[in-house]
């Protein structure tokens, strides 16, 4: 039963790289690989302030406040983070989330970028697709294959060797208020290149400068203007009683929503009690740790299944894989939320019965209450969410990585275990 309990809770974060059992994790206020020195492993990194300038033979997950890398990773690299600024050779995929993110050197392979800003500078060299979700982009440099943009606004003084398929500008302000003006366009810069078909959509139509090309053909695409409805009503209106019934149907569900995360709690427990007091020792040991280790996973998942969409996935891996991945990943969210509240109902009743024992399904209850009521306003549920999430993330894996660590020693043990029952059977049957 033991066994099978560990398998099942390791199973449930297999959607995790299998090498980050192997990785170097740093938790620091300020983390620099210096110029000359070498990291032969996977490096899952944490700090206001991360730069790496020396060579890192694996993958890179970094999650700070400003990230730079002007060394080489041979890998891929995970970043989030108020600023990313990527001056160093990438040997795989770079993966960036960011106020802004700045790249000026080679990726080899497919580049994905989320943030408010995204600058692609002259050095850059993008070995296979780029694809960008930000509210201004300007690309410059030179990219191998297609383009894939949602922006705000978009320069290209580039070249792209590919496709280019954009989406530029702000639908909403169309739709709503049918205005044709609104501000945000694309621009193709003079010098720039498109080897492929340019087709967009946007509120006007691209400014082409004197001296920009594309090969194939461009197809423009505007945002509609219309602001009635079939039935004659306007679009605010019909909002509006959509919106009621919404709101009504919203309580219902988040009320169904809260008595089911909290018998759900408590069956968890029931299953995994050992297992759940053994996790939450990760919080005890380093907060920063836990937390940093959580949100590097939730940009892993993340990327995973926005930056590739279902439909993606179900051509790359077929039809069935993908399904269970998503099943897997909605579990493992799932579950970190009931981690974090069976550690904040801990603090709880530790602080309401300091000299009283307590159940610890009422623990894990009053934790699932707080969580539930946290996560239940509009905007800062939203946040309060990704904090929880990521506590519980960081401390089942920290949980599953020392197992992993030890289970070397433990089969060794149980592999002496067996020598000796042997060994003491042949003994008894000599004796015979």
């Amino acid at each position: 039963m033991k066994k099978l309990k560990i398998a099942l809770i390791s199973l449930v974060l297999l959607i995790l790289p299998v090498s980050v059992f192997a990785a170097e994790i740093k938790s620091e206020a300020s983390y620099t690989l210096a110029s000359g020195d070498e990291l032969n492993d996977d490096l899952f990194v944490s700090g206001q302030t991360i730069v790496i300038d020396g060579k890192v033979n694996g993958d890179v997950f970094a999650a700070g406040n400003n990230i730079k890398v002007t060394g080489e990773i041979t890998g891929s690299l995970f970043a989030v983070a108020s600023t990313v600024d990527v001056q160093g050779k990438i040997g795989n995929d770079l993966f960036a989330a960011a106020g802004s993110v700045f790249i000026d050197s080679e990726v080899e392979d497919n580049i994905f970028i989320a943030g408010g800003s995204a600058v692609t500078q002259s050095k850059f060299r993008g070995g296979r697709d780029l694809f960008i979700a930000a509210g201004i982009s300007d690309i410059s440099g030179y990219l191998a294959r297609n383009l894939y943009a949602g922006s705000g606004s978009m320069n290209v003084n580039g070249r792209v060797d590919g496709d280019a398929y954009l989406q530029v500008g702000d639908e909403d302000s169309n739709v709503k208020y049918g205005n044709t003006d609104a501000q945000g366009g694309l621009t193709l810069k003079k010098g720039s290149a498109i080897g492929g078909n340019l087709e967009y959509q946007a509120n006007q139509k691209a400014k082409i400068e004197s001296g920009a090309k594309v090969t194939g053909k461009t197809t423009y695409k505007p945002y509609p203007t219309k602001t009635k409805v079939d039935d004659g009503k306007t679009l605010a209106e019909k909002e509006k009683a959509a919106g009621a019934q919404l709101f009504t149907f919203a309580a219902f569900r988040k009320s169904v929503g809260f008595v089911e995360f909290v018998i759900l709690a408590i069956l968890f427990l029931a299953i995994f009690k050992r297992q759940s007091q053994e996790i939450i020792t990760a919080f005890r040991i380093s907060y920063g740790k836990t937390f940093g280790v959580g949100v590097l996973v939730l940009f892993i998942i993340g990327f995973l299944f926005l930056a590739l969409p279902l439909s993606i996935l179900m051509v790359i891996l077929g039809a069935q894989l993908p399904l269970i991945l998503a099943a897997v990943v909605y579990l493992v969210l799932y579950m970190s939320k009931i981690i974090t509240a069976y550690y904040l109902g801990e603090l709880i009743m530790r602080k309401l019965f300091k000299e009283k024992t307590y159940s610890p399904y009422a623990q894990v209850a009053v934790g699932a209450i707080v969580v539930s009521a946290l996560i239940v306003f509009p905007i800062f549920g939203i946040l309060f969410k990704i904090l929880i999430m990521a506590f519980g993330l960081g401390a089942a894996f920290i949980w599953c990585y020392q197992k992993m660590k030890r289970m070397p020693e433990a089969a060794s043990k149980t592999v002496s275990r067996t020598r000796r029952k042997v060994a003491t059977k042949i003994s008894k049957s000599k004796k015979k």
